[in-house]
């Protein structure tokens, strides 16, 4: 199994983030694992486990909670234990941040 489309990674906030991706074949009941490590190469948290149905065009999503502001983390997506891609993303800083003054 491929992935066709993405990693694509949204709906970043302060402590959490969204991971999409798109494969080249329907597979019943497919099971893909997202490990996300931080900037020392740390696992952070336990693996997650996606189920991913053909009824969902191919497309999977993790949803990622209990991250750290303002951290850069990288992710690993596996199948059957064969690695089909990695990313980078960084969560959103909690600091607020002033408009600018005109």
């Amino acid at each position: 199994m491929k992935i066709t489309l993405g990693p694509i990674v949204g709906a970043t906030t302060t402590q959490s983030t969204k991971i999409w991706f798109r494969t080249d074949e329907a597979g019943e009941n497919s099971r893909f694992n997202l490990m996300i490590t931080d900037p020392n190469n740390n696992i952070v948290g336990v693996d997650q486990t996606l189920w991913y149905y053909p009824v969902n065009d191919n497309v999977g999503v993790f949803t990622v909670t209990g991250l750290t502001p303002n951290r850069k983390y990288r992710f690993y997506i596996t199948y059957d234990q064969d690695q089909l891609c990695s990313g980078v993303f960084q969560t959103f800083s909690d600091q607020l941040l002033v408009p600018c003054q005109v």
